[in-house]
């Protein structure tokens, strides 16, 4: 049986016993493997392969991963937030959401599950910041609900660049990226764009929906931010 994984995501979730079990009747047909779940396949031949969730799945697996993301199906844990990134989200969600409130169909949320529509319905990133259109939600929004995303990246900034930002920008939505170990935001228009985006520097600002925002805002400075 072949249980590898990616080694180069340490930030993949490993579930307990505990939690395995607290799944319940969601997956009767699986079994824990160091603290991976994998589908028992049918018939009992063959070997079993890693379950990889659907965002429907996700979503019911509730608070107990709230600090989590889905990509490719893979739960991955989420790092702790850093003060210079709490700083950046927070000044981002503070403009945006004053700049856009009552004007048009907009609604600003922070870190929510984003439902990545096709892709085997195996994608729900959580971006930093997401404009969405306003509207009376029965379901995770996917991207066809959104306007904007940007994503604020320190220690993630792999993962940001290689993994989140094409992934919207593929399915349609631009997407600025605040680099804070750069000082820099990059802006993501179309796929065309992922090799060569455009950038912000520490004295520029930039545009999202008609809202200016500071580059220089969104960062501490640099005595203030060595987690950064």
């Amino acid at each position: 049986m072949d249980t590898t994984v990616p080694q180069a995501d340490p930030e993949l979730h490993r579930f307990t016993v505990e939690e395995y079990m607290r799944l319940g009747e969601s997956f009767p047909r699986s079994e824990l493997l160091d603290g991976l779940i994998y589908d028992k396949p049918q018939g009992n031949e063959g070997e079993p392969e890693l379950h990889r969730f659907t965002v429907e799945e996700y979503m019911r697996l509730g608070e107990d991963f709230a600090r989590s993301e889905l990509f490719d199906g893979l739960i991955y844990d989420v790092s702790p937030v850093r003060i210079a990134h709490a700083h950046a989200v927070t000044i981002l969600l503070n403009t945006l959401a004053a700049a856009l409130y009552g004007r048009g169909p907009y609604v600003v949320v922070v870190q929510s599950t984003l439902a990545m529509q096709g892709w085997q319905g195996r994608w729900g990133p959580e971006p930093d910041i997401a404009v969405l259109y306003n509207e009376k939600y029965t379901k995770t929004p996917t991207a066809e609900n959104a306007a904007a995303i940007i994503e604020v990246s320190d220690s993630s900034d792999v993962k940001d660049r290689a993994v989140k930002i094409p992934l919207h920008v593929a399915s349609g939505v631009p997407a600025w990226q605040v680099n804070l170990p750069a000082r820099q935001v990059e802006y993501y228009p179309t796929p065309a764009r992922l090799d060569n985006p455009q950038i912000f520097r520490e004295g520029d600002t930039f545009e999202v929906l008609g809202v200016r925002i500071a580059v220089a805002d969104l960062l501490l400075p640099i005595e203030a931010s060595p987690d950064s």
